[in-house]
């Protein structure tokens, strides 16, 4: 039910957080991992809104709560997964979206989430939270086939798509970024990503013509 809640439907992630936070054992890293994901999707959108004052608009997405709120307790849940687990990737993983999200610390979380990769060479949200990192930090060609391979982990989540498309777009790549966001609206129409996938695709479509 958790991982229902933390990939459907906008603004549920602090009822997925709230499934699972009081009834985990400290013994159980995978569902400390995921909690870290809920809690840092819940604080990032949060942040927008936050920036543009208490009076602004709610933000369309999952901005459920401050940053400055829940990042002690993803922080908090990302620690205790790899301390339960330390081979476990997608307690790294949880490690390096906390740092690359919410504390803005991009080579420690680059370290922590090629760490989850050495681990898993399937760990999607590893693989996907490094070719985002490595977007954001202008390596497009790296971003890519990072990418690439996170299609091929996992072709039938909308998400990878979405990623994928914002990857070639902040490449450049119009054309390929359209092909992506059309995807991922495929894929999962009701899917929170399918509005932004929209507005990307129409911008895509826009420069592909003037191209």
């Amino acid at each position: 039910m958790f991982r229902h809640h933390r990939v459907s439907v906008a603004g549920s992630n602090l009822q997925a957080c709230s499934f699972n936070h009081s009834d985990i054992s400290p013994s159980l890293a995978w569902p400390l991992g995921d909690e870290t994901s809920a809690s840092g999707a819940t604080s990032v959108r949060s942040s927008a809104r936050s920036e543009l004052g208490a009076e602004a608009r709610p933000a369309v997405l999952n901005s459920d709560m401050a940053p400055a709120v829940l990042l002690s307790r993803a922080r908090d849940a990302a620690a205790r997964a790899v301390q339960a687990d330390p081979a476990l990737a997608d307690a790294h993983a949880a490690v390096g979206y906390v740092r690359f999200l919410l504390e803005w610390d991009w080579p420690g979380a680059e370290a922590a989430l090629r760490c989850a990769v050495a681990l898993d060479a399937s760990c999607a949200v590893g693989v996907r939270t490094v070719g985002h990192l490595l977007s954001q930090t202008a390596r497009h060609a790296e971003a890519r086939a990072v990418m690439s391979r996170l299609r091929e982990i996992d072709p039938l989540y909308a998400m990878n798509h979405a990623m994928s498309a914002q990857v070639a777009f902040q490449a450049r790549d119009y054309a390929e970024a359209l092909a992506h966001a059309r995807r991922a609206i495929v894929i999962d129409p009701e899917f929170w990503i399918g509005p932004l996938c929209g507005l990307e695709r129409e911008f895509c479509t826009r420069c592909v013509r003037s191209a």
